[in-house]
């Protein structure tokens, strides 16, 4: 009988693919490359520009407070960069927009003054919500004299029903205003510059601005009656008053 065929000798196993080492290799270099890539995508789009759209606007400033030159477009947060503008108290940001690749967009427009608010021998400019937007020393809008009220600030009702005044008041008979005061616990008081004061008080602006108008039809009953005001309290529904014959 034949002796049966001899299996040829087998090689050595190919371990190239199964070798620990060679595994670690391979994993090392993925993660070279891939940290590679992440470095040159990061360090690439970085803020090289600050857009500030909004006219009358301290674009410099914003730009400072901003605090994203440099940064990665990608790690910029929109809502950060509104808080850090928010240290600027003479504008409003509306909006922060990121573009790719490294550009940021401020949208804000400047608070708008109303009235000026003298608390001792301070005076700031407020906008129509009570805030307080600058130190000043001589202006010509209206001027609130007293404390502030209850959060350190003047009521928004308060600041419209003082611009509402300085319109109405004035094409009254004595009608125009020499001073406002404003007392937290009292609310406030117009003073006429013929001599009469006038209570207001608090309450919506709607409700300030019907006393005023109150005030006003007031002013000119008297002096069809030839009469001329002392003082008047516009809290109650038929005011309490005290006149004068001219």
């Amino acid at each position: 009988m034949k002796a049966p065929p001899r299996k040829a000798a087998t090689r050595g196993k190919d371990t190239r693919l199964s070798s620990p080492a060679a595994l670690w290799w391979s994993v090392g270099a993925l993660l070279l490359c891939v940290s590679s890539l992440g470095a040159i995508f990061f360090g690439m789009f970085r803020i090289h520009q600050i857009d500030v759209v909004g006219s009358g606007l301290p674009s410099a400033t914003i730009r400072q407070e901003a605090g994203v030159a440099d940064q990665n477009v990608f790690t910029v947060q929109s809502d950060q960069v509104v808080a850090r503008l928010s240290n600027i108290r003479e504008i409003v940001v509306g909006r922060v927009e990121t573009s790719f690749p490294d550009r940021v967009t401020v949208y804000a427009q400047e608070r708008r003054p109303m009235v000026v608010w003298q608390t001792g021998r301070a005076r700031y400019e407020l906008d129509p919500e009570g805030n307080i937007i600058r130190p000043v020393t001589v202006s010509a809008l209206p001027v609130i004299t007293g404390p502030a009220s209850q959060g350190g600030r003047i009521d928004s009702g308060i600041i419209q029903a003082v611009r509402f005044a300085v319109q109405a008041l004035p094409s009254a008979p004595n009608g125009a205003v020499a001073m406002f005061d404003m007392q937290p616990n009292n609310g406030l008081k117009i003073f006429g510059r013929s001599g009469w004061s006038a209570m207001v008080g608090k309450g919506t602006a709607q409700s300030l601005a019907n006393r005023i108008a109150t005030l006003s039809s007031v002013l000119s009953t008297l002096q069809k009656q030839r009469r001329r005001l002392i003082w008047v309290d516009l809290r109650f529904s038929t005011p309490p008053m005290r006149a004068v014959p001219q």
